[in-house]
């Protein structure tokens, strides 16, 4: 109980002291992970303040900080980073995230929430980047996810269309694209 306390209080301290100073905050929060003061499941709260504190100082600095952490870390802190990254970053940033979850540095999951929180923040830039990919399974699922974004932001006719544009590339596969969708509701 006590050492959970002590990283109870480590991760306050760690988080707050992101808002003045993110990069020493980031290196202690790393090494505590890395000399196992803090398990897998220790230390939430100050990665989140910590990763927000990071994103602010740009993309580089983000993804310098997300690659001196352990591997099962790294999604993590990168789900509430986009919005604090500076708008010049955030597209670049999603192309970094999309890249590595294909070559498999990063899980999938850690790219639909950059690129849902990219709908969420900016819907005309997520359907810019979007229209880089080629038609298809990848994009109609991507499409889904923004549709879902878009659903539970309250915008039900924006939704639509994702969800129409989604459709409309996936002739034949409907049930297979309704099936993805109710899978990315859950």
């Amino acid at each position: 109980k006590a050492q959970n306390n002590a990283s109870g209080l480590i991760a306050s301290v760690l988080g707050t002291m992101a808002k003045d100073d993110p990069t020493a905050a980031a290196e202690l929060y790393r090494n505590a992970l890395l000399d196992g003061t803090f398990s897998q499941n220790d230390g939430w709260q100050a990665s989140y303040g910590i990763g927000s504190a990071m994103a602010r100082l740009g993309k580089t600095a983000l993804l310098n900080f997300i690659d001196s952490l352990p591997h099962q870390q790294q999604g993590n802190i990168l789900s509430n980073t986009y919005r604090e990254l500076p708008e010049s970053d955030r597209l670049a940033m999603v192309d970094e995230i999309y890249q590595r979850s294909k070559d498999g540095r990063l899980e999938e999951w850690s790219f639909k929430t950059m690129f849902s929180n990219a709908v969420a923040g900016n819907p005309a830039q997520a359907e810019a980047w979007l229209a880089k990919l080629e038609p298809g399974k990848e994009s109609a699922s991507l499409e889904l996810s923004a549709a879902n974004t878009l659903s539970r932001n309250g915008d039900a006719e924006a939704a639509r269309d994702w969800m129409t544009r989604a459709i409309a590339q996936s002739p034949g596969q409907e049930k297979e694209l309704l099936k993805d969708a109710v899978n990315q509701m859950s």
